[in-house]
């Protein structure tokens, strides 16, 4: 085996992370192998075993033994030649596993996208992963506005099926909601993302009829649901892993996840902590880095590390420093080099005092910023992606009778007003 290229994800893994007419559409070994195409042919005959027992996942596994860099795999090589860290170098971090090439493999563990069904609209989100964006979605193309960049144009048809933006049309069959609850007993860990998983019933209707108190639940969530209902169902699972997505603080925060305040998330984070007050129970903060945060997440990084001094829960931050998808115009890469250089020194400054809570994820997002701004994109691109941003920015803005000069640092303002 060689541990450059070894990855446990393939050998222990499925990440089933798109629905179409109930049939799995997409499906991976990870969440961070996002590709527009499925990987793997699957069939409305198709068990989760039979994915995972697929031609393409046993080459994937043997390329990755044997150690060839599978083009699958881009998203991880791809990073760690920019920060020196991925998604992989973690999980093999944490993994003692010895795989040998005739053992006979078992899903141990489940990675769910449940469905689209969400309550807030995130500015680099889709309605494609988000119902709720289909409000903005009716706002703009009846006011004969265009749609935003990286929103697929299905988009409109669906909002018209749904102007309020409260069905789901991209969930999974009760096919194989049944057969998750069914192979449950033997699995070692169910992971839940959406849209937001706690307002969707296809999650309800896994959790409430898991039987097994030992698997462990990860729970991807937006932290606007941490209601009683919530915590008691959870209570029944002994190992608890909740990641809360969120991107900065205060009005950063409300801009980029309309329309919660960010006064509200915190009173929330608080309930959770207070309810769980064990060893058991992890709570990571995961963030993505765009334009929008760039000068505001640093705060992000030191309420965490307060708020981990304060609970006995393993509490992380975590950073992904290019938001998807590829070459997105959210991507901080397209800023100018003192924005870049600003935000670097903020994270310099992070890294003097940061914990163990924080500490990788900082070193990662410094490294990425650096490694921009040794080899920044050429200026006629970074102009094109800037231009589509602020129109995406004003797009949004409109719709929901917002102005970014309400909520964004004054060096963004500038720059965006300079477009």
């Amino acid at each position: 085996m060689n541990d450059s290229t070894f990855c446990p994800f393939p050998f222990e893994s499925l990440a089933l992370k798109s629905w179409l007419n109930g049939q799995i559409h997409k499906v991976y070994p990870c969440c961070n192998m996002k590709h527009d195409r499925p990987i793997t042919e699957v069939n409305k005959e198709t068990d989760l075993q039979k994915v995972f027992d697929s031609q393409t996942f046993q080459n994937l596994r043997k390329d990755l033994m044997n150690g060839k860099k599978n083009s699958l795999c881009n998203y991880c090589w791809n990073l760690e030649k920019q920060t020196g860290q991925s998604p992989r170098t973690i999980a093999c971090e944490s993994n003692n596993t010895t795989y040998k090439k005739t053992k006979k493999l078992k899903i141990k563990k489940l990675d769910i996208l449940t469905d689209e069904a969400c309550n807030l609209r995130c500015r680099m989100c889709t309605p494609s992963s988000s119902n709720s964006l289909r409000i903005d979605v009716n706002n703009l193309i009846s006011n004969d506005k265009p749609l935003v960049s990286n929103w697929p144009k299905h988009s409109v048809s669906y909002a018209k099926l749904d102007p309020k933006g409260t069905s789901a049309f991209f969930n999974m069959g009760q096919k194989y909601i049944d057969e998750i609850v069914q192979i449950s007993d033997t699995l070692e860990e169910i992971k839940f993302t959406g849209g937001e998983p706690t307002i969707s019933s296809t999650f309800w209707q896994i959790i409430d009829n898991i039987q097994n108190p030992n698997i462990k639940i990860h729970l991807t969530t937006n932290g606007t649901k941490f209601n009683q209902r919530l915590l008691k169902t959870l209570d029944k699972f002994t190992n608890k892993h909740f990641t809360i997505s969120v991107d900065g603080t205060d009005s950063t925060y409300e801009y980029i996840r309309h329309p919660f305040l960010w006064s509200k998330l915190t009173e929330n984070i608080n309930r959770l902590i207070s309810h769980n007050q064990n060893h058991n129970t992890e709570i990571h903060f995961c963030s993505v880095l765009t334009s929008y945060n760039i000068l505001n997440i640093h705060y992000l990084v030191t309420y965490i590390e307060k708020l981990s001094t304060t609970c006995p829960n393993n509490i992380k931050w975590k950073c992904i420093p290019n938001p998807h998808p590829k070459d997105s115009v959210f991507d901080v890469k397209y800023l100018p080099t003192h924005i870049l250089k600003k935000a670097l020194n903020y994270f310099e400054i992070l890294e003097q005092d940061c914990t163990k809570t924080s500490i990788h994820a900082v070193r990662k997002i410094k490294n990425y910023l650096q490694y921009n701004i040794e080899n920044p994109i050429d200026i006629d691109t970074k102009t094109k992606k800037l231009t589509v941003l602020k129109q995406d920015i004003d797009l949004l803005d409109f719709s929901r009778k917002q102005s970014y000069k309400d909520f964004l640092h004054d060096d963004l303002i500038d720059i965006i007003e300079d477009i």
